[in-house]
């Protein structure tokens, strides 16, 4: 069913700084800014890995951990700042925890109305190995996702 601009009040973008972000947040700020949304970048960092003997991980590599969060923080900070300077009223977030859930987590928290993700295409073996997660969005988020494809416009093939 199609939605009317009073329905779209909140949209959250889904940014994983692969494929067509920038494509992705383009739209999505264009998308907020027609239909007069809040808009917010939501980046989802994995679980610290914690290493047997070692606790929550070793010292250097939970410095190459906190300076990898730093540098994606700033990218998604810089995001909202080009969304703010085109007039959006924006956000932008960054969480660590299991990507499905906290997607899924910060959408009821911000009431989204909408879901902006760039799809990427991946073979068999990626989505046995890593799971598919758009299906496991779609299955559990209260909101559409809209998909910004990679590449030419086509639909999946599932």
């Amino acid at each position: 069913a199609a939605m009317s601009a009073t329905e779209i009040r909140t949209i959250l973008a889904l940014v994983d700084f692969a494929g067509e972000t920038d494509k992705m947040e383009a739209f999505a700020t264009s998308v907020a800014l027609r239909y007069g949304a809040k808009l917010c970048f939501l980046h989802v960092e994995p679980p610290e890995p914690d290493f047997v003997g070692y606790g929550p991980g070793p010292p250097t590599v939970r410095s190459r951990i906190a300076g990898e969060w730093r540098e994606e923080h700033a990218r998604i900070q810089e995001m909202a700042g080009r969304a703010r300077a085109a007039g959006t009223d924006v956000l932008g977030l960054q969480v660590q925890g299991v990507k499905v859930d906290a997607i899924v987590h910060e959408a009821v928290r911000l009431k989204a109305d909408l879901v902006v993700a760039t799809y990427h295409r991946h073979g068999l073996l990626y989505r046995v190995a890593f799971g598919d997660t758009l299906r496991k969005l779609a299955e559990r988020l209260p909101c559409p996702i809209l998909l910004v494809t990679e590449g030419p416009a086509e639909a999946p093939s599932e």
